[in-house]
């Protein structure tokens, strides 16, 4: 890290509790993890979150 850079990138432990071990397992159960029940209902969760109609995800590997 560049100690003279405004950017810095913190780092922590996470925490996560049962559910959600339990909803990442389910989701890697799944025999395709890009689209899905789970993509379905984060794409209209998050669209009601931000006030939106519509939103989709994607992937984006480089």
């Amino acid at each position: 890290m560049n100690p003279s850079s405004p950017f810095t990138v913190p780092f922590f432990l996470h925490d996560l509790g049962q559910e959600e071990i339990d909803s990442i397992t389910e989701v890697i159960r799944h025999p395709v993890l890009t689209n899905g029940e789970t993509v379905a209902r984060f794409e209209k969760r998050l669209a009601e979150y931000l006030g939106l109609h519509f939103v989709f995800v994607i992937n984006a590997k480089q």
